[in-house]
């Protein structure tokens, strides 16, 4: 049986995956199931900021140029 919190981290964080995995035997589920969950839990920890939007800042603004590389005419 797996845990409810683990089921439903998995459930809201990626429901393709989620839906997916329900076709796994029993115990590769659960442990797919628990390794989802402890990564997912882990990442949104780590990252809690949302990400920046490319443009938002002014060095990752697209100027539709690619980005010099040292060495190479610069």
């Amino acid at each position: 049986m797996i845990d409810d919190r683990i089921y439903s981290i998995f459930k809201r964080g990626s429901k393709t995956y989620f839906y997916s995995t329900l076709f796994f035997p029993g115990d590769v589920r659960r442990d797919v199931f628990i390794l989802y969950s402890f990564l997912r839990k882990l990442m949104t920890t780590l990252m809690p900021y949302p990400r920046i939007q490319r443009g938002s800042i002014p060095l990752l603004k697209d100027t539709g140029r690619p980005c010099p590389v040292r060495g190479q005419g610069t």
